[in-house]
């Protein structure tokens, strides 16, 4: 599964190297996002921290970013099972992996899509041309 999350840098935590020789590089970062939801016709505003994991060569791509910084990251849902001989039940872990990050700047989006919203209502002006080109075409289902 991949995806994309956009949210506010909460704590960017110690690079750590992992395994037997101590080569395997993660570094987690936690990232606040909006978990906003509608109950009873009305919108609950909710964060939630997320831990994301960086791992490897991916570890690179958080040098300039810090805490407070607003960021877009694409990641990828890992899962994994693990049981050792002393456990009837096997337990399973989930992880968000991230793979790209950038700044998110959420002033510039909003823009755009007002820009865009704004921009609509200029199609009504093209539709007698439209009409003249593919007469008798307005019987589109949609």
């Amino acid at each position: 599964m991949q995806t994309t999350i956009t949210g506010k840098i909460e704590e960017i935590q110690e690079l750590k190297h992992k395994g037997p020789n101590k080569d395997f590089k993660v570094q987690n970062v936690i990232v606040e996002v909006d978990n906003s939801y509608k109950k009873n016709g009305e919108t609950v505003h909710r964060t939630q921290p997320l831990k994301v994991e960086f791992k490897q060569k991916n570890t690179e791509l958080l040098k300039g970013f810090n805490k407070g910084d607003n960021v877009s990251i694409d990641w990828n849902l890992a899962g994994s099972k693990w049981q050792n001989a002393n456990m009837q039940e096997p337990m399973y872990f989930v992880s968000i992996e991230a793979w790209k990050i950038a700044h998110h700047i959420e002033d510039e989006m909003e823009t755009t899509q007002q820009a865009a919203f704004h921009a609509a209502p200029e199609l009504d002006g093209h539709k007698e041309n439209i009409e003249a080109q593919f007469p008798g075409k307005d019987d589109l289902p949609f």
